[in-house]
C-alpha cells in the first residue's frame, strides 16, 4: 500500500487539477487514451479504494487545496458495490458528483 501512496502523491503533485484512479489495466488504459491524462496522473489502486481516498484527502489537506476532478475509471465489475465499502471518510476535499 505504500507504493499506492507514493503514486497518489505524484498524481496530485504540481497542483494537478485532475487525476484518475483505476482498479486495473482496463481503467488505466481508458484514462490514458480516452481522458488523455498523462501516465503520472493515473494511479492503479487495485481494490484499495478506501485507502486511496484516505491518502488523497491527506495529501490535499497537507497542500491546503481541493481536487476539482477525480476520475474513478475501470470495468464496472472491478469496483465494489457501495454496500461492500465501509469506513471511507470523505471530509470535503474530494467532491463527488
Amino acid at each position: 500500500m505504500a507504493s499506492i501512496e507514493v503514486y497518489i502523491r505524484v498524481a496530485l503533485g504540481g497542483g494537478s487539477e485532475s487525476a484518475a484512479y483505476a482498479p486495473g489495466k482496463i481503467g488505466t488504459t481508458f484514462a490514458r487514451q480516452s481522458l488523455q491524462l498523462p501516465q503520472k496522473r493515473v494511479v492503479q489502486i487495485s481494490n484499495f479504494i478506501g485507502f486511496a481516498l484516505d491518502c488523497t484527502n491527506l495529501v490535499l489537506a497537507e497542500e491546503g487545496r481541493q481536487l476539482p476532478v477525480l476520475w474513478m475509471v475501470g470495468h464496472p465489475v472491478s469496483w465494489p458495490r457501495p454496500s461492500m465499502i465501509s469506513g471511507i471518510r470523505i471530509p470535503g476535499r474530494v467532491q463527488w458528483q
